[in-house]
């Protein structure tokens, strides 16, 4: 069921665009997450 009639043709577009959003926010929060990983690790 398609409940948009452009989706099928724009669908590799959509696609590509998640995975970039994806991408940008885990790299933003790959910082915060290896800092504190690392605190525990090796402390302050």
């Amino acid at each position: 069921m398609d409940f948009w009639s452009k989706g099928p043709r724009l669908q590799k577009q959509m696609l590509w665009t998640v995975v970039v959003i994806w991408l940008v926010l885990m790299v933003g929060a790959l910082y915060p997450v290896l800092g504190h990983a690392a605190r525990e690790l090796f402390g302050s």
